[in-house]
């Protein structure tokens, strides 16, 4: 949920039937209302705050979110408001609303979301309660097939111990439900931590737990100064870049360097499918099934379908980017060709050697896991289809010492300015650039679905893809207003330390406010 709070005006109001009003909210969840059942079922004051259009642009972000209103009911509280639950298909939807004696809406605001059958909260309770003294992990009951094959219960408890003797106990929690299967977790203990929390559909395990660092302080940026102070004092290789399309150069901080990309690699295969869908290569209801041998492990969670089941590529395209879905992502690359991404890649001038031949995610896991020093100094000096040889090798080690070298790899930074998927920022700022000329409705729309940090009233549009791995985090944003573009890209490359993505996160949130608000 982007936007929690709409609009709050309070005015003094009597006891009402607050059904009239309930039902105009579901209604909204369903389709765009017009100005006359606006103006009859809102106050004056609450419409000149929060204007028709914006109602509509609300409410159809919760619809796209969260599907269509199916059931409504409130409950009259003592403060002379009523909370008002609005059920759809996938998760409930709790606000608060205010109305007059003339049963006119006066205030409105978003609450929180609820599961429909309440197992990922029972989950983010379990989670919790891991980090308590003498806590049972209990890994099979809680935890998919495919999650526990890919992080084994000895690697899970030496986390779990790790996080437990650094912060302490759980003493509460938050949960923050983005839909039924999936919420960020908030755990308090001697700091604030946040954890990604995945269930799958079906069996509502979890398939995904994802530890994303200490909540930090908000950072002000005031100046470039101050911001360059900032870069310089964080460990590692920094990167930032702000540019209007169009115009001169806006902030830079080594943006003509290379740096690994993590999953921001995955902007690269939408392009390169969106180039096949214009040729008539593919469409994007194109079927495409499930294959064993094409599975990876997370993030994500296509993983868990069964093979042989089919999926529309758009679906694939759209878990790659929202939630760099791994097991999308090396179907769709195994789909378009390694040798269309290099073409791709080459043709926007990016010229590093590491991006030939161009990796799955698999192939990236399994040199992590499997690689010698002495096979990477080999890799580095090998042709295209020497390092294929290597890779192709790498397919035959068993899985059990494939799942050892993982757990060996742990949170280290390994192999990150040798083995991945490198750009500078200005590559990546021309890529962008790409897929937005596309004009394409359906990738435009899937940059968009998960778009950290971004405040609706500084930018009209953001696309957005991030990766991660230790020792690297990137993230890279497209941003559109009336007729000015932008694109913000950020790294940080450490090869001795998991980079601290809280304090990043936080510098990029004030970043991204700063350049957003900067007047020329």
């Amino acid at each position: 949920m982007k936007v929690i709070l709409l609009f709050l005006f309070l005015m003094t109001s009597t006891f009402a039937d607050f059904q009239k009003s309930s039902d105009f909210i579901c209604k909204s969840y369903n389709e765009s209302i017009s100005k006359s059942e606006y103006i009859s079922n809102a106050g004056e004051s609450f419409r000149k705050a929060f204007p028709i259009n914006s109602h509509n642009d609300f409410f159809k972000g919760l619809r796209e979110d969260f599907g269509k209103c199916e059931k409504v009911t409130f409950e009259v509280l003592e403060n002379k408001s009523a909370l008002v639950k609005v059920q759809t298909s996938k998760i409930i939807n709790n606000l608060s609303i205010y109305i007059s004696s003339s049963e006119l809406i006066t205030g409105l605001l978003f609450v929180d979301s609820s599961s429909l059958d309440g197992e990922i909260e029972k989950q983010a309770s379990y989670i919790c309660g891991l980090f308590k003294k003498n806590s049972k992990i209990e890994y099979e009951k809680h935890f998919t097939p495919a999650f526990v094959k890919a992080v084994p219960l000895e690697q899970f408890a030496q986390i779990t111990k790790g996080i437990y003797a650094e912060y302490g106990e759980c003493k509460s929690y938050k949960l923050k439900i983005s839909s039924g299967d999936a919420g960020t977790l908030k755990t308090e203990h001697s700091k604030k931590l946040n954890f990604s929390l995945n269930l799958d559909h079906k069996t509502r395990l979890i398939s995904g737990l994802l530890f994303k660092g200490e909540d930090t302080p908000k950072v002000d940026i005031k100046s470039d100064a101050q911001l360059k102070s900032l870069l310089e004092k964080m460990p590692g290789r920094k990167m930032m870049y702000f540019k209007k399309y169009g115009q001169d150069l806006n902030f830079a901080i080594n943006a003509s360097e290379d740096f690994a990309l993590g999953s921001a690699f995955k902007l690269f295969i939408l392009l390169t499918l969106e180039d096949k869908i214009t040729k008539g290569e593919l469409t994007w209801k194109t079927p495409l099934a499930i294959k064993e041998e094409l599975k990876s492990f997370p993030s994500g969670v296509m993983q868990n379908i069964p093979a042989g089941e089919t999926r529309e590529i758009y679906e694939y395209a759209r878990k790659m980017i929202e939630i760099s879905d791994n097991t999308a992502t090396d179907h769709l690359l195994d789909l378009i060709g390694k040798e269309s991404v290099e073409k791709v890649v080459k043709s926007l001038g990016v010229e590093n050697s590491g991006n030939i031949p161009f990796l799955s995610t698999m192939e990236m896991f399994r040199t992590r896991a499997l690689f010698s020093k002495t096979d990477v100094k080999k890799y580095k000096s090998a042709n295209r289809n020497e390092r294929l040889l290597m890779l192709n090798k790498l397919k035959q080690v068993p899985r059990e010492e494939l799942i050892k070298g993982i757990q060996a790899w742990g949170n280290t930074p390994k192999y990150i300015s040798s083995i991945e998927w490198f750009a500078s920022a200005t590559d990546i700022c021309r890529l962008l650039e790409k897929l937005d000329e596309t004009k394409s409705e359906q990738v435009l729309k899937i940059l968009s679905y998960n778009a950290p940090f971004v405040a609706k009233d500084l930018s009209e549009y953001a696309g957005y893809k991030g990766g991660s791995e230790p020792g690297v985090i990137f993230m890279a944003y497209l941003l559109k207003s009336k007729d000015e573009r932008s694109c913000f890209i950020a790294s940080q490359n450490d090869t001795k330390k998991a980079v601290n993505q809280g304090k990043f996160f936080s510098v990029i949130e004030g970043s991204l406010k700063y350049f957003l608000k900067k007047k020329e």
